[in-house]
């Protein structure tokens, strides 16, 4: 893995205690934008004196972070309206990644994001978008949608670049209330969220749907990674022989597996954390993740090209529990086809 890599990773996961050698100055900012880690990465060099940073990249990183705290505050409070719009129409909602992560990791680091994660129940989909048309575009025509498999609608603000998505499951393709998904509604906590009332996931629950998001993006953001080390180190996990029995039974061991080794192989597994690998080291899915995990530090810089897409393809296939069989990867496939085009 490149050092820029590591700055980012070690910096995401506040574990930055001095710079790595043969760092690219050049290249830092740059990844820092992609890999959506230029606030986490301001402040942690900041917390560091700042000595050996170019004054250049400084300027830069200030600027960008000042713009991203601008933008996450107004994102944040347009989350509010929409669940207070969501509330007025009858529509249950659960809140998930944005600005609602922030809150559960590290409500002082502000999150990059680009757009905004509602759950509601499939058969509220027509209530949410009539609740959002003042501010946000539905979509169109011709655009997925639920009864046609999709797993989330997306809906452009009319005056931002800012994107809300509504979802009516967390992994099914074909837009259909799981087990998983009954489990997560379920296990949901209420939360009232400034002045407007929605629900989070149980603590264990979302960190297991994060590793299973990242894993079938093949991580192809370094922050997925650098926050999933910061989970880990939660109380609120429990112990990890539970974790994996939860995992087994909802998203996989694949899925959870794969980002525990990928910190353990980039060096952010420390202390009591390394426990999690541990327990992963009798069971036959450690050789499959230890494969991958190498593959993907050793090719994330490569965002964006056919080589990655079709990684992230073949991967997220394997990610596919056992019990799934032939006919649902190839629904699966076939809609995948059809939403994103054949590349």
């Amino acid at each position: 893995m490149r050092p820029e890599h590591t700055l980012l990773l070690k910096a995401g996961s506040d574990q930055l205690a001095s710079l790595p050698e043969g760092l690219d100055w050049s290249q830092v900012v740059r990844l820092a934008e992609q890999h959506r880690l230029t606030p986490a990465l301001w402040i942690r060099l900041q917390s560091l004196g700042l000595d050996g940073v170019p004054e250049e990249v400084q300027d830069q990183l200030s600027k960008l972070s000042a713009e991203h705290v601008i933008r996450s505050t107004m994102w944040a409070q347009e989350l509010t309206w929409a669940l207070k719009q969501l509330e007025e129409a009858g529509v249950e909602t659960l809140i998930w990644k944005g600005p609602e992560l922030q809150s559960r990791i590290d409500p002082e680091v502000p999150r990059m994001y680009r757009d905004l994660d509602i759950v509601v129940h499939l058969d509220d989909a027509g209530k949410a978008a009539e609740a959002l048309a003042e501010r946000y575009n539905p979509p169109g025509a011709d655009a997925p949608s639920f009864r046609r498999g999709a797993k989330d609608i997306q809906f452009k603000h009319k005056e931002s670049p800012l994107t809300l998505e509504l979802h009516a499951s967390f992994m099914e393709p074909l837009g259909m209330m799981s087990e998983l998904d009954r489990k997560a509604w379920e296990s949901s906590i209420p939360v009232d969220w400034h002045g407007a009332p929605t629900r989070r996931l149980e603590p264990r629950l979302e960190y297991l749907l994060l590793c299973h998001h990242g894993a079938r993006h093949a991580f192809f953001r370094l922050r997925w990674l650098a926050e999933l080390a910061l989970m880990l180190g939660s109380a609120s996990l429990g112990r990890p022989s539970e974790l994996l029995y939860m995992a087994e039974e909802t998203v996989g061991l694949r899925a959870f597996a794969l980002p525990v080794v990928m910190l353990q192989q980039a060096g952010l597994l420390t202390g009591n954390d390394s426990e999690w690998a541990t327990a992963l080291e009798t069971n036959d899915v450690d050789r499959w993740a230890r494969r991958w995990a190498k593959r993907l530090l050793e090719n994330s810089l490569d965002v964006g090209t056919r080589a990655e897409r079709n990684r992230r393809r073949y991967l997220e296939y394997q990610l596919l529990p056992p019990r799934a069989s032939s006919l649902e990867w190839s629904m699966h496939l076939f809609l995948d086809v059809m939403r994103r085009g054949t590349g």
